[in-house]
């Protein structure tokens, strides 16, 4: 379940499933698969940035996985 990883357990999800350095500054965006929560992270000079929003009735509009851009 993402929302109950911490900022460093979703940084290793950054490194190792996706092959991104999660210090180099990107933003990253986690859902749980309902939608309703989402967590972001962002590196910021010396420790993570951790956004948090769940939504009570709508869901978070997602890509579909493989699409680009």
């Amino acid at each position: 379940m993402i929302s109950a990883r911490p900022p460093r357990g979703l940084a290793a999800i950054v490194a190792q499933e996706l092959g991104h350095d999660p210090f180099a500054g990107a933003l990253y965006a986690f859902t749980n698969r309902q939608r309703t929560k989402i967590k972001c992270l962002y590196w910021e000079d010396n420790g993570f940035v951790l956004y948090y929003k769940a939504l009570a009735e709508e869901k978070f509009h997602w890509p579909q996985t493989g699409m680009a851009g």
